[in-house]
């Protein structure tokens, strides 16, 4: 059923069970007095979720099965770590259904989940990109390739109209970057095809 809602939390149970299609187990790593701020809204096949917390900490995260997420940090410093891998401002982790990961973090932190039935994720995938974009075995971390503009999506922020190859530039570093897939790998991209395995 459609809804949104947003909450402002000062006991880590409350938060943790305030997380919708989403376990999360905390562990503070410093002293202090736990705040977080969660901002949620579900559609009928759509999940999304900002959260906010004050304390750095290691978080084991298990996400439902019934839905492909792509999780960010909403906020780039400090550096977040995300399944072992330290993410660059715009990365964007997909994960598999039912994954299991770590975050971890240093300091104050924003991060966000957008959940989508796979069939949505596909229909929209090829929406934006002229590809389905399929839900995947493994984790990939989806870096937008930079441009002379910044990013892919620069353009239309910028109000510049994007080149129709900008538009579609989602994918691995240029100069020769690896094209890695698996659960610790560091580009991936928005063709829909799967890695080895």
């Amino acid at each position: 059923m459609p809804g949104s809602g947003t909450g402002t939390f000062i006991e880590p149970n409350d938060y943790q069970a305030s997380l919708r299609q989403v376990r999360i187990d905390l562990l503070g790593t410093s002293q202090g007095a736990f705040k977080a701020r969660l901002t949620w809204v579900t559609l009928h096949h759509l999940e999304l979720q900002r959260c906010e917390e004050d304390l750095p900490r290691i978080a084991y995260l298990s996400l439902a099965p019934e839905l492909v997420f792509m999780g960010f940090a909403s906020r780039p410093d400090p550096q977040m770590q995300w399944g072992g891998v330290k993410l660059q401002p715009g990365d964007i982790i997909l994960h598999s259904r039912g994954e299991r990961f770590h975050q971890r973090t240093a300091g104050p932190c924003a991060w966000s989940l957008v959940g989508l039935a796979p069939q949505q994720l596909e229909k929209y995938g090829a929406a934006l990109s002229g590809r389905p974009l399929l839900e995947p075995a493994a984790a990939r971390i989806l870096r937008p390739r930079r441009t002379r503009y910044g990013t892919a999506a620069a353009p239309a922020r910028t109000g510049l109209p994007p080149r129709r190859d900008q538009a579609q530039s989602l994918g691995p570093p240029r100069g020769g970057g690896s094209h890695r897939t698996g659960p610790h790998s560091r580009a991936g991209h928005l063709s829909g095809r799967r890695g080895p395995g």
